[in-house]
C-alpha cells in the first residue's frame, strides 16, 4: 500500500509548528524621518522569534540615501522559552531632497515569512550646506552626455559601461539639461526620477541638491540637474535599465496665481551585458566574493586570557568593491574551544568614485582548558576585478595563552553553538526518525473514533443493586432471634424479657 499523497508535508507542518514556535516578530524606526540633505539618520531593524533556527533579515535598497555603515547581530537565549534575536541597524546619509521610502523589510525563517511596511522620511534641500563637488568618475560621466536640442529642456540617461562583470561597479547618471532663461521661469525645483534597476544590488551616490554644473552650448547657457547612483549585478544575463523621467511645470501668464503647464520628458532606455565569472582558474574555497586589492587582517582581545572567559576574534576585509556581498570566511575551531558568532560590521566609503569600504567579521571564542589556545589559519578567495584573475588572501595560524579559570570565576553554562543554515530543520528531523504509519495513526485515529462515536452502541454497565443498610439487616435477625424465644409479644420487654430468656 502506498502512502497518501501529501502525507509527508501534512505531518511535517505540524511537527514545525509544534518545534518553531511561531513566526518572528519583526520591528523596524527611524530616529528621524524629516532630515536635510547631508544629515544622518539610522534605521533600526529588530526581529524576535522563539526559535532557534537561523534567521535572515533583508531591506529593500534605499532611494536617495547612501549607506554610511551597517550592523547586524544575533542573540540567542536558551531556557524554558528560547529565544532568537537578531538586530540591523543601517546608518543612513540623505543625499537628495524629496519624499522617500525605506524598506519594506523581510525575515525568513525555516518556512516562516513575516514583512514590516516602509517608512516614508522627507528630505529638505539644505541651503547653508555647502555643494558637494563631483567627483572625477561622475565629472566624465556628465561631459559624455549628449547636449540638448537648442532652447529645449531634455533628459539623458548615462551607463558608464555597456558590459560588466558580476559584483563590478557600474555607475548609472540621470542628467537633466534646462536653458538657463527657461530654470528661471520655474517656480519650483524641477524633479528627477532616475531609473530603478532590477537584479542588481544599488548605492545612491551624493550630488549636488541644486545645479551640478552649467555649461555654454551654442552661444545659450545651460544648467544641470544630475542624479548618481551605483549599481552592481548580482547575475549574468541582460540588464535593462528603464528610461530616467524628469518633470517640471511652467506658468502660463506673468501672474503669480496664474496656471501651470506640466510637462514630463523620458530618456532613451540602456542594456547592460553581464558576464559570469570565468571557470578558469576558479579556487575551490570560492564562495563568490568579488573585490579589488582586498587586504584581510586579524585583531585578538585580549592578548592573553584564563579558561571559560571569551576570547574577541575578528576578521576585516578592507579594499574596492560592494561590502555587503562579501561573505563570512570559512573557519574551522579547534575543538578545545567554542566559538560564536558576535556581529557583522560594515562601513563603506569612496575614493573618487570608486565604492569600497571594511567589513569586520566578530566572533567570541571561549576556551576549555589552560595552555595555549590555537588560532587557525584563514584564507579568503576573490575574484580579483583589477587584476582580471582570482586571487587569495590569508592569516597565518596563531594562538593564545590560556591561563586556569579563577577562583572567583563563576562556572556558568555557555549555550551550544549557533545552528548553522545547512543543518535540516529540527521538524524534518524529527519527522523523518518516526515511521510513517505510526503519523498516519496519530493523525487519523482522533477523528475516526469520533466518527463512529454516534454509530456504534457500546454495551453499558448495569448498576449495581444498593446494599441494605447494616444497621437494618441486624435488627430485622434480632427481632426474629427474640420471637423465637418469646412468642408472647407481651413478656418481650424488660423483666419479663429476662426472665422469660
Amino acid at each position: 500500500m502506498s502512502p497518501l499523497p501529501g502525507a509527508w508535508s501534512v505531518v511535517f507542518a505540524v511537527a514545525a509548528s509544534l518545534t518553531q514556535g511561531g513566526g518572528p516578530q519583526l520591528d523596524v524606526s527611524v530616529d528621524a524621518d524629516r532630515v536635510s540633505v547631508g544629515e544622518e539618520l539610522v534605521y533600526l531593524l529588530r526581529a524576535v522569534s522563539h526559535s532557534q533556527l537561523p534567521m535572515q533579515v533583508t531591506v529593500a535598497p534605499f532611494n536617495g540615501l547612501e549607506i554610511i555603515s551597517r550592523t547586524e547581530r544575533s542573540e540567542v537565549s536558551l531556557g524554558a522559552d528560547p529565544t532568537r534575536t537578531t538586530t540591523l541597524e543601517i546608518r543612513l546619509r540623505a543625499v537628495r531632497p524629496g519624499r522617500w521610502q525605506l524598506g519594506p523589510a523581510r525575515a525568513v525563517q525555516g518556512r516562516d515569512t513575516t514583512e514590516a511596511a516602509a517608512l516614508i522620511v522627507d528630505v529638505t534641500a539644505n541651503r547653508a550646506a555647502t555643494a558637494s563637488t563631483l567627483n572625477p568618475r561622475l565629472r566624465r560621466l556628465i561631459e559624455q552626455a549628449e547636449p540638448p536640442s537648442p532652447g529645449q529642456a531634455a533628459v539623458d540617461l548615462i551607463v558608464s559601461a555597456d558590459s560588466a562583470r558580476i559584483g563590478e561597479q557600474v555607475d548609472v547618471v540621470t542628467a537633466a539639461w534646462f536653458p538657463r532663461d527657461l530654470r528661471l521661469q520655474l517656480r519650483r525645483p524641477p524633479t528627477l526620477q532616475p531609473p530603478v534597476v532590477e537584479g542588481v544590488w544599488a548605492y545612491p551616490q551624493a550630488t549636488p541638491a541644486g545645479i551640478a554644473a552649467t555649461r555654454s552650448i551654442g552661444g545659450r547657457w545651460y544648467d544641470l540637474f544630475v542624479a548618481h547612483q551605483v549599481v552592481f549585478p548580482l547575475v549574468p544575463g541582460t540588464v535593462v535599465v528603464p528610461r530616467a523621467t524628469l518633470k517640471y511645470s511652467t506658468p502660463v501668464a506673468l501672474q503669480f496665481f496664474s496656471q501651470e503647464e506640466r510637462y514630463a520628458l523620458t530618456s532613451v532606455p540602456e542594456t547592460l551585458a553581464i558576464q559570469p565569472l570565468p571557470a578558469e582558474g576558479r579556487p575551490a574555497a570560492f564562495t563568490g566574493a568579488v573585490a579589488s586589492g582586498l587586504r584581510l587582517e586579524r585583531r585578538i582581545t585580549p592578548q592573553a586570557a584564563r579558561v571559560g572567559e571569551g576570547v574577541t576574534v575578528e576578521l576585516s576585509l578592507a579594499g574596492e568593491g560592494n561590502t555587503a556581498l562579501w561573505p563570512a570566511p570559512e573557519i574551522r575551531w579547534p575543538p578545545s574551544s567554542r566559538a560564536y558568532a558576535d556581529r557583522v560590521e560594515e562601513r563603506v566609503v569612496t575614493t573618487e568614485g570608486r565604492l569600497g569600504g571594511t567589513k569586520v567579521f566578530r566572533y567570541l571564542v571561549v576556551p576549555d582548558s589552560a595552555g595555549a589556545l590555537p588560532l587557525p589559519g584563514v584564507s579568503y578567495a576573490y575574484y580579483d576585478l583589477a587584476a582580471g584573475s582570482y586571487a587569495t588572501v590569508a592569516v597565518p595560524a596563531g594562538s593564545v595563552p590560556v591561563a586556569p579559570a579563577s577562583e572567583a570565576a563563576t562556572s556558568a553554562a555557555l549555550p551550544p553553538a549557533l545552528m548553522s543554515g545547512s543543518m535540516p530543520a529540527l521538524a524534518r528531523r524529527i519527522a523523518g526518525g518516526v515511521p510513517l504509519a505510526v503519523w498516519l495513526m496519530i493523525l487519523l485515529l482522533p477523528p475516526l473514533l469520533l466518527a463512529l462515536r454516534g454509530r456504534v452502541a457500546l454495551p453499558r454497565r448495569r448498576r449495581p443493586r444498593a446494599a441494605s443498610s447494616d444497621l437494618g439487616s441486624a435488627e430485622r435477625e434480632l427481632d426474629a432471634v427474640v420471637a423465637a424465644l418469646v412468642p408472647d409479644p407481651d413478656r418481650r420487654s424488660g423483666v419479663r424479657l429476662a426472665a422469660a430468656v
